[in-house]
C-alpha cells in the first residue's frame, strides 16, 4: 500500500538527505555514484499505540531510513522512505488499514472483537527494500462499557402536579442512535410520570409530578434512565435521581410583610455587600407597594478594615409581583422608585405567612415576615446588629434600648455591646437619650445608638431604620446621617425583640435553673467560624453546659464540650458571662440580652474571635425519643471553601423536614432549596434531597448525619449535631471540617 506524500513532508526529507550528504563529505566517509540509489537499513515507527479497544482507530507513522551516505539527483535519485503496511493476528478478522492524509501515515481501525491471542501485529516494509520492515505489537481489549450521566442542573424536587425537565448523555454506546428508557418509581400511589419515555443522547424528559403529596415534607420518587439495545451492555446500564414531591405551592396571603436581605459574601473577594430591609404590600397576586432601606458597600478584606463608607438610600417600593416556581420556592420581584429591581427567593410555609423558618437577624442571610401592626413601639427591646463597620472590617453589636417615652428613649436602662477587631473601644457602651420617630404608614422608624457623655471610650453614633414587623419584633438596619461624617458609616443589619413586661425587672432569681441554647456565627482565628450550645444558669452566678466550636480548619474541637463559667444579671437584662471553657479552649466571654417569651439575643468574644446570633429558653430540662415529631421548615446557613479556590463562600439552604423517631433513631427526610454563590457557578439554586438520622438524648442534645446539605458534594453526609430547643424547635451544627453549617429547624403547622 502506497501513501502519498505531502510536500511538507517530502521537503523535510530532502534536507535531511542534503545534511547527510555535506556531513559525509566533510568526515571523509565513503560516497555513492551519481544514478545509483542508497539502500534503506531500518523502518522506524512513530505513535504506534500499545493497546485499543474494539472498533476504535488510530493514525500509525512509519518511515524508511537510509545511512547517512547519499547522492541526490532531483531528477530519479532520491531515497523512497515510504512503506507498505499488512496487519496480522490469530483470527480471521485483524482490523483494516486505511490511507492517510498524512505522509507515510496509514489508520489503522481495530477489528468488532478481540482477535485470538489478543493482539495484532502491525509491519511496516520499506517499499525500496522488501527485507527491510518494523513490527509494532497492538493489545486489542473489550470496548468501553457505555456510561449514562445527567446534564446538570438536577432539579431535586418537584412541586406537586408541576413538571420537571430531566436529561442524559450517553458514552461509549455502540449502537447507532443510542437512547435510554425512563421509569419512576416510589413507595406511595402515584409517582407522577415521564414523557417521552425515550430519549436521545442529551435530549429532555419531562417528567410530571403526582397532584398531590402524601406527607407535608413530601414524596420522595425516584426516577431512572436505562440505557436501551447496547449489545456490549450486561447487565443493562442505568442512572436514577431522587425527586422530592413538594406540597402544593402557597401563596402569599394578601397583606404586608417585613423582610431582609443580605448578599452572600466570600472571604478575601472583592465583592460588593449588599443589605436590604423593608416593607412591601402584597394583594391579588401583586405587589401594591412598600418601603425599603438599602445599603451597598464595596468588600472590605481581612480584620482591620480600609473599607469606603457604605452607601445608603431610602426607596419606595411602586409595584412588583409574585410566582410559584416548580420546585417549590417562591420569587418575589420588587420594583423600586429608582427604577432598579429586586429579587427574593425562598421558600413559603405552610400557612403562607412567610418564608419557612428563619434564624432572625444574624445567622439568616434572607428573611420574610408577615407585618400585622404599625403601631409606635414601646418599652424595652433587646436588639443586635451585624455587619461592617467603616475603618474596622465586621462588626457585631448587640444591647438593650429602653423606648420609655412617647417617641423617645431616655438612656435609662439602654446598653450597647459592641465587637469588632483592633477597635479602639468596645465592650460595655452606655447609650445616650435619642428621639424615636414615629413609624410612617410603612411602619417605618428612626433611631440613634450614641455613646453617653459618661462614656470614657465614646464610639461613632449608629444611626438606625427600623420596620415594625409586630409587637414584639422590629427588623433593624444602619442608615446613613448625611450631615455627620464621623458616624458609623458601616453596614449593619439585625432585629429588635421586645422585653415586654419583663422591662427592668430582670433577677438572677428569675435566671436560675433556666437553659438558653444559642446559635452563633461570626470570624475565629482559624477565619469564619460558628458557635452552637447549651447553657444552664444556676442561683449562685455558675453557668454550665455544652458548646460546639466548628471552622473550617480542622483544628478546633468540634464535638460538644463540657463547659462552665460565670455571670452577672443586670435589670435591664443583660447578662455578661466570663471564663466560658472547659479547660482546653481558651476562655470565652458572652453577653445575653434577655426578651420576653424566652428569647435573647447573645454575642461571644475572644480576641479576633467574635460570633453573634440568637438564644432560645429550654421549655424542659429532659427529652423523649418522641420529643421531635412532624414536619419542620429548615433555614440554614452555610460556609464552605469553594473548590477551585481557598475562597470562604456563604450559601443560605431553605426547606422541609419530616421527623420520624424510630426504635433507635431520629430519622429524617425531606428536600433543601440550596443559594449557590456566584464565587461557585453563578447565583443559582439546587434542589437537594436531605435524609439523616439522630440518635436521641435525655439531655436534648443528639448526634447524627445530615446529607444534602453539602453544597459542592450534596451526596456526602455531614456530621451534626442537635440542640433541641422544645417539641417545635431545634438548632443544628455542622462539626465536621467539610463544611460550617448552621441552622433553625421550626415546627410546621
Amino acid at each position: 500500500m502506497r501513501a502519498l506524500r505531502s510536500p511538507s513532508k517530502a521537503l523535510a526529507l530532502l534536507f535531511a538527505s542534503l545534511i547527510a550528504l555535506a556531513l559525509s563529505g566533510c568526515m571523509g566517509g565513503g560516497s555513492s555514484l551519481p544514478g545509483q540509489n542508497p539502500m534503506p537499513t531500518s523502518v522506524l515507527f512513530t505513535g504506534a499505540p500499545t493497546s485499543m479497544p474494539v472498533g476504535t482507530s488510530a493514525t500509525l507513522d512509519a518511515s524508511a531510513i537510509y545511512a547517512n551516505t547519499v547522492v541526490i539527483n532531483l531528477a530519479a535519485n532520491t531515497p523512497n522512505s515510504l512503506v507498505n503496511y499488512t496487519v496480522q493476528c490469530g483470527s480471521a478478522s485483524c482490523g483494516t488499514l486505511t490511507g492517510n492524509a498524512e505522509v507515510g501515515a496509514t489508520t489503522y481501525t481495530a477489528p468488532a472483537a478481540v482477535p485470538t491471542g489478543g493482539t495484532v501485529t502491525i509491519t511496516a516494509t520499506a517499499q525500496a527494500d522488501s527485507a527491510v520492515s518494523a513490527k509494532a505489537t497492538i493489545t486489542i481489549t473489550p470496548p468501553l462499557p457505555p456510561t449514562l450521566a445527567f446534564v446538570a442542573p438536577i432539579q431535586g424536587s418537584v412541586q406537586a402536579g408541576a413538571q420537571a425537565q430531566y436529561a442524559v448523555t450517553i458514552t461509549n454506546d455502540s449502537s447507532p442512535t443510542p437512547e435510554v428508557n425512563w421509569t419512576v418509581t416510589c413507595n406511595g400511589a402515584a409517582c407522577g410520570s415521564v414523557a417521552p419515555v425515550t430519549t436521545t443522547s442529551g435530549q429532555a424528559a419531562t417528567y410530571t409530578a403526582p397532584g398531590t403529596a402524601s406527607s407535608a415534607a413530601g414524596e420522595v420518587v425516584t426516577l431512572t434512565a436505562t440505557l436501551v439495545g447496547d449489545p456490549a451492555s450486561d447487565p443493562a446500564v442505568s442512572i436514577s435521581t431522587e425527586v422530592t414531591i413538594l406540597p402544593p405551592a402557597q401563596a402569599l396571603a394578601n397583606g404586608s410583610y417585613v423582610f431582609q436581605l443580605q448578599s452572600s459574601y466570600a472571604q478575601s473577594v472583592a465583592t460588593p455587600l449588599a443589605m436590604d430591609t423593608g416593607e412591601f404590600t402584597v394583594a391579588g397576586g401583586v405587589v401594591t407597594g412598600g418601603e425599603e432601606d438599602l445599603l451597598v458597600n464595596s468588600f472590605c478584606s481581612g480584620y482591620s478594615g480600609q473599607c469606603s463608607p457604605a452607601q445608603a438610600t431610602e426607596h419606595k417600593v411602586v409595584g412588583g409581583a409574585y410566582t410559584a416556581n416548580s420546585d417549590g420556592s417562591t420569587t418575589i420581584t420588587l420594583q423600586l422608585d429608582s427604577g432598579t429591581t429586586q429579587t427574593l427567593t425562598g421558600i413559603v410555609s405552610a400557612n403562607g405567612q412567610g418564608f419557612t423558618a428563619q434564624i432572625d437577624g444574624v445567622p439568616a442571610l434572607v428573611s420574610l415576615r408577615p407585618q400585622t401592626t404599625t403601631a409606635a413601639p414601646r418599652g424595652g427591646y433587646a436588639l443586635a446588629l451585624n455587619g461592617q463597620s467603616y475603618d474596622q472590617g465586621p462588626a457585631w453589636m448587640t444591647g438593650v434600648l429602653n423606648i420609655d417615652g412617647t417617641n423617645s428613649a431616655s438612656g435609662n436602662g439602654s446598653v450597647l455591646d459592641i465587637q469588632a477587631p483592633n477597635l479602639s473601644y468596645g465592650g460595655e457602651e452606655a447609650l445616650a437619650p435619642t428621639a424615636v420617630t414615629a413609624p410612617d404608614s410603612y411602619g417605618r422608624i428612626v433611631f440613634a445608638l450614641s455613646p453617653a457623655a459618661s462614656d470614657s471610650l465614646p464610639f461613632p453614633p449608629v444611626y438606625v431604620a427600623g420596620y415594625v414587623i409586630d409587637t414584639g419584633h422590629i427588623a433593624l438596619m444602619e442608615t446613613g446621617d448625611q450631615t455627620d461624617n464621623s458616624n458609623f458609616q458601616g453596614q449593619l443589619m439585625g432585629q429588635a425583640i421586645s422585653q415586654g413586661a419583663q422591662t427592668g425587672a430582670f433577677t438572677a432569681a428569675g435566671l436560675a435553673n433556666q437553659s438558653y441554647v444559642f446559635g452563633l456565627q461570626g470570624l475565629s482565628n482559624n477565619g469564619y467560624g460558628d458557635q452552637a450550645g447549651v447553657l444552664t444558669f444556676n442561683a449562685s452566678g455558675g453557668v454550665s453546659g455544652l458548646m460546639t466550636v466548628s471552622d473550617l480548619s480542622g483544628s478546633q474541637s468540634q464535638q460538644p464540650l463540657q463547659v462552665t463559667g460565670s455571670y452577672t444579671i443586670e435589670a435591664n437584662g443583660r447578662i455578661a458571662i466570663t471564663n466560658l471553657t472547659d479547660g482546653s479552649i481558651y476562655p470565652y466571654s458572652m453577653v445575653l440580652d434577655l426578651a420576653a417569651n424566652g428569647r435573647a439575643l447573645a454575642i461571644t468574644y475572644k480576641g479576633q474571635d467574635i460570633a453573634g446570633g440568637e438564644a432560645y429558653q429550654r421549655a424542659a430540662s429532659t427529652f423523649s425519643p418522641t420529643s421531635l415529631n412532624g414536619a419542620y421548615g429548615l433555614n440554614a446557613s452555610a460556609l464552605y471553601t469553594a473548590s477551585s479556590t481557598t475562597t470562604t463562600v456563604q450559601s443560605t439552604e431553605q426547606g422541609s423536614l419530616a421527623m420520624v423517631p424510630g426504635a433507635s433513631t431520629v430519622d429524617l427526610t425531606g428536600f433543601a432549596n440550596v443559594a449557590v454563590p456566584v464565587n461557585r457557578t453563578a447565583n443559582t439554586s439546587e434542589d437537594n434531597a436531605v435524609t439523616g438520622s439522630f440518635t436521641p438524648a435525655t439531655n436534648g442534645v443528639m448526634a447524627g448525619t445530615l446529607t444534602g446539605l453539602n453544597v459542592t458534594s450534596p451526596t456526602t453526609a455531614g456530621q451534626f449535631t442537635l440542640y433541641q430547643i422544645d417539641s417545635g424547635h431545634a438548632l443544628v451544627i455542622e462539626n465536621d471540617s467539610t463544611q460550617e453549617t448552621l441552622g433553625l429547624l421550626t415546627a410546621q403547622p
